[in-house]
Formats: C-alpha cells, sequence, structure tokens
C-alpha cells in the first residue's frame, strides 16, 4: 500500500509539474501523458525481459554457494545504517508472480529444497531489480526534451523506490537464507546417514 502510495505521489508531481511546461511551449498536454507513460512501460518491460534472462541463466545450474552469489558482512552493515530493518516491511511481496509462496507449513519451511527455490527467487529477482535500475536512465530516449527533469527524475524516483530498495533487500536477507539452507542441508544428510546406519545394524 505504501509503496502504491509513493507511486501515485511521484506519478502526480510528473504529470502536476510537466502540464505547465508543456502549455508554455505549446506542447499538447497529452504529449505529457504519452512521454510519461511511455518510460515507465519502458521500466516494466526491461524488468520483465532482465527476468526471464537471469531465469534462463540460473535455472541450469544454481548453486546457492556461489561466490558471484555472494555478499559480504560489510555489505549487510551498510544495509543496516540504511534504515532497512524499518523500511523493509512496506516492499511488497511479489513472489506470487512466478509460483513461490514464502508462507508454508513448519515442515515444508525446514526443508532444505525450500531454501534452494528461496535463494534461486532471491537471486533473480535481485539482479532484476539492480540491472532494471541500471538501464533505467535509458528511458530518456522516449522524453522530449523539456521533459527531461519534470518527468525524468520522478521516474527515476520511482524505478530507485520499485527496483534499488527490492534489490537491496534481497542481498540483505542472503547471507541469512544461505545459512538456513546450508543448516537444513546439512541436517538432512546426517538424517539420510543415521538412516543408512541403522538399516545396515538392522541388516
Amino acid at each position: 500500500m505504501t509503496f502504491i502510495i509513493i507511486f501515485l505521489v511521484l506519478s502526480a508531481i510528473a504529470i502536476g509539474s510537466s502540464i505547465p511546461v508543456a502549455l508554455a511551449y505549446h506542447i499538447p498536454i497529452s504529449q505529457v501523458f504519452y512521454d510519461f507513460s511511455s518510460c515507465l512501460v519502458y521500466i516494466g518491460v526491461t524488468c520483465g525481459i532482465l527476468l526471464l534472462i537471469f531465469r534462463n541463466i540460473f535455472k541450469r545450474k544454481f548453486n546457492p554457494n556461489c561466490k558471484l552469489f555472494y555478499v559480504s558482512n560489510g555489505e549487510v552493515k551498510f544495509y543496516q545504517k540504511t534504515g532497512i530493518r524499518f523500511w523493509k516491511k512496506i516492499v511488497p511481496d511479489l513472489g506470487f508472480l512466478v509460483g513461490f509462496k514464502k508462507q508454508l507449513t513448519k515442515v515444508e519451511v525446514h526443508n532444505s529444497q525450500f531454501y534452494y527455490k528461496f535463494l534461486y527467487e532471491n537471486v533473480n529477482a535481485g539482479w532484476m531489480h539492480f540491472f532494471t535500475f541500471l538501464f533505467s536512465p535509458t528511458f530518456y530516449i522516449f522524453l522530449h526534451p523539456i521533459f527531461y527533469l519534470t518527468i525524468g527524475i520522478p521516474c527515476m524516483l520511482i524505478s530507485f523506490v520499485f527496483n534499488l530498495l527490492p534489490a537491496m533487500l534481497q542481498r540483505y536477507l542472503r547471507p541469512r537464507l544461505l545459512k538456513l539452507y546450508n543448516i537444513s542441508l546439512r541436517k538432512e544428510e546426517e538424517k539420510a546417514q543415521n538412516s543408512l546406519q541403522i538399516e545396515a545394524v538392522s541388516a
């Protein structure tokens, strides 16, 4: 809900500040809405394409412990300094869009497969949001030069809130998820070994 309010406020600022500029330069007001919506659509399409690319790359050989996905303690501390423990609550959970539910029973939550899936989606979401934000400035190609400030800045702020903040949250959560994954995996391996020993003794 908070993200929707932020989006509506930034949209109102973009449109409200652009209309007087358009009128001053005798540009149709419809151009304001066209340029603004073009930027948002571009960001959304970029987000979707990047998600498909990363899911296709990582689904074949995904290793949660790969150094490519490593997040240092220093990086986690940086996120903590941004007050992430407070603002992370307003970041919407869109896992249902890719068919992933986080609200599972205790038995499922302690299953290593759950944490593996969680980490897989975590990496995909983190990379997708980060690179979407990185590529966001290219939406300026759709803007009339007089709207570079009035529409460009609000759209960059929208991308910041909807992409960079979620990317930071995903990286902040990763070390904890990885620890839970490795713990559950080790417990399952120990349980399997104990079962084999019991079967060997019984035989």
